[in-house]
């Protein structure tokens, strides 16, 4: 494992009992890409309250109110006529913010074509690849949780407005169901929008960076620092790798059964 649920930060260790939460956004979940992700950053209260102070700052000492969204620096973006050694200067202060903040970043990632030759047409009508990587997520945190002997509960905030937003509520709720019998670190789900809620924006630099590394895309024209999300404290876990294929397909089943479109 990359990183750890107890990594020292510079002038902070985190504390077990501190509350920690995962905080999640998508990229290309709606197959603009071969690939889809759903990635972000783990962050403990100290964490967050650090971050969130010192990335409000950025974003006003910027000009970039409400937030850092990466879409608004392409090419029908609001700060699409930014100068690359500005956009360099940018995602350098980003990433360092992160980085400093967060106790690890976590991505998970799916191809469209593994999602539909994996998954039955009934099973993909209640769980879109949307729902897979959110239940991927989940269990990587499960891992890495039991990993560094972490017990506590680890809440999702994810980015409020993806229609399949459904299929990540009834995944959360068929992992709470089966926590009933075998811990696994999952906490409370909440969605919110990214500009009320600055570790969303980080998660939205996440998510971004991974997706355009998996799809081959250099980073250039100002982008460069953006691979410096890629650290030690960097995670991913892929559904088209076999590590925690069979538990998240086998979960994938269980949903669609609860909530099928057709007899299972």
């Amino acid at each position: 494992f990359g990183g750890s649920l107890f990594v020292s930060r510079p002038g902070s260790l985190l504390a077990s009992a501190e509350a920690v939460n995962c905080y999640l956004d998508e990229s290309a979940t709606d197959g603009s890409t071969p690939q889809a992700v759903v990635g972000g950053v783990l962050l403990d209260r100290g964490g967050f309250v650090g971050f969130d102070m010192e990335w409000r700052e950025f974003i006003n000492a910027r000009g970039l109110a409400p937030g850092l969204h990466i879409r608004d620096f392409g090419r029908k973006g609001r700060f699409s006529r930014v100068s690359n050694t500005d956009k360099s200067d940018i995602f350098a202060d980003a990433v360092r913010m992160i980085n400093q903040h967060k106790i690890y970043s976590v991505a998970a990632t799916i191809s469209h074509d593994k999602y539909r030759t994996i998954l039955d047409l009934g099973t993909r009508q209640v769980m879109s690849v949307y729902g897979l990587c959110f239940i991927l997520s989940a269990y990587e945190n499960h891992r890495r949780a039991v990993f560094n002997k972490y017990t506590k509960n680890i809440g999702f905030i994810l980015d409020s407005g993806n229609p399949y937003a459904g299929h990540v509520v009834g995944a959360h709720a068929t992992l709470l169901e089966c926590q009933k019998s075998e811990p696994l670190n999952v906490g409370s789900l909440t969605f919110d929008q990214d500009d009320n809620v600055t570790a969303l924006q980080a998660a939205d630099v996440v998510a971004w960076s991974v997706r355009r590394r998996l799809v081959g895309m250099p980073f250039n024209n100002g982008y460069e620092p953006l691979v410096g999300i890629f650290d030690e404290a960097h995670s991913e876990q892929s559904w088209d790798g076999d590590t925690l294929q069979p538990l998240a397909h086998e979960l994938a089943r269980v949903i669609a059964c609860d909530h099928p479109p057709s007899p299972c």
